[in-house]
Parts: C-alpha cells; sequence; structure tokens
C-alpha cells in the first residue's frame, strides 16, 4: 500500500498558506486541514463552544488545547489519504502536539514549507481579504468590481471576524514571538524548505511543485 504524503505549510498569516495549501490537495489528492476553517466551522454552530471560539478569534488567540482537540478528531478520520495541514503550528505546544497526533498515526511529515513574507505585506493583504461565504474563494477586496458579490458563484462577499486591525497586529506579534521556537523545533526533526511569498500565487506555486518533484 502506497504510504500517503503528509506536508505542513508554515508562515504568518496572509503569506498564502490556505491558498497554495488548496491547490497542493488538489494537485496530489491530499486531505486540506486548515485550523482556522475547522475554527471558523465551529463557530457557525452558534452554540456555547461556538461563542467562546468567536470571541477568541476576535482576540486573535485561541487556546492550544482546543487546537489540538480538532488536531486529533480530523486525523481520526483521514484513513489512508494523505494531508497538508495549514495553520497548526503558531505555537510551541501546538507543533508538539501535532508531532505527536502524527506519531500516534505512523505518519511523518515528507515536506514542510516555510513561506515568508514582511509585515507589510502581511497586514495589507488581510486587511484587504474577502471571502465568498458559498464557495469559500478568497479575494483582494480591490480587486471585486462587486463588492458584496463573489464572481464566480454568486454569493455573498464578508470579512473574516479576524481579519480585523487589531487582531492582526496580535497575529502578527504572537507569530514573531513563536515562530523562532516552532522552526527551530521542526528543524530538529525534520528539514525545512524557505518559500518566497511575495509573488504571485502561480509562482509559489510552481515553486513548491518544483521541490516536491
Amino acid at each position: 500500500m502506497k504510504t500517503p504524503m503528509n506536508i505542513l505549510l508554515v508562515g504568518p498569516s496572509g503569506a498564502g498558506k490556505g491558498t497554495q495549501a488548496k491547490l497542493l490537495a488538489e494537485r496530489y489528492g491530499l486531505r486540506h486541514l486548515q485550523s482556522g476553517e475547522l475554527l471558523r466551522n465551529i463557530v457557525a454552530k452558534d452554540d456555547e463552544f461556538g461563542r467562546k471560539v468567536k470571541a477568541a478569534m476576535q482576540k486573535g488567540f485561541v487556546p492550544s488545547e482546543w487546537i489540538f482537540k480538532m488536531i486529533k478528531a480530523e486525523f481520526s478520520r483521514l484513513d489512508d489519504v494523505g494531508v497538508v495541514i495549514d495553520g497548526f503550528s503558531r505555537k510551541l505546544p501546538e507543533i508538539e502536539m501535532l508531532y505527536d497526533v502524527l506519531g500516534e498515526n505512523e505518519r511523518n511529515l515528507d515536506y514542510i514549507f516555510l513561506l515568508e513574507l514582511d509585515d507589510e505585506k502581511v497586514i495589507d493583504r488581510l486587511i484587504n481579504r474577502r471571502v465568498c461565504s458559498v464557495c469559500k474563494k478568497v479575494f483582494d477586496y480591490g480587486s471585486l468590481e462587486d463588492k458584496d458579490t463573489c464572481p464566480l458563484c454568486g454569493g455573498q462577499i464578508y470579512i473574516r471576524e479576524d481579519d480585523n486591525l487589531e487582531s492582526i497586529k496580535n497575529r502578527l506579534k504572537d507569530y514573531k514571538t513563536e515562530t523562532s521556537k516552532v522552526i527551530d523545533f521542526i528543524k530538529n526533526r525534520d528539514s525545512v524548505i524557505v518559500i518566497d511569498g511575495d509573488r504571485s500565487i502561480d509562482e509559489v506555486f510552481e515553486d513548491i511543485y518544483s521541490k516536491i518533484k
């Protein structure tokens, strides 16, 4: 039986991890595990826990133990499907938990990509990020002719709860504080491939794809 491929994408919010993860999932038939999307699905339920998660996301901080529960639950549903993981490695406890779950499921990380982008570009991308409520396609606000309607499916365009300036700055501060610990932890176990995220989506993808080939 072929061993499933497992990929981890690391980098600040706005660096393009989610977009690249979706492209990789499509190219290689992988399951895309994204912490932000899973959290937003919990928020959408609007129960007591969902409201707690919503409040935490608005502040730009979600407890690692909540992330850990999601990781375990998602891996239990994978069977023999490979994964591309995005957003489960913002803090040292989270990356430690991820490696524990990988070990429990007899999996290794085949490729780890660090997408780099400077702070100014991160803020600009996130402030202008818009998402379709139906197809989940991500758009830049300036590129939309109709600012309220998705040009692909006609769904309503919205701003993510955590895409406000205060939350973005909190996430950037948190990323800078924690990322060196996370990267050091990963480098002690695996190789990290650095990717310049300040390019077009296609250019970044071709760079990543060439490393996998």
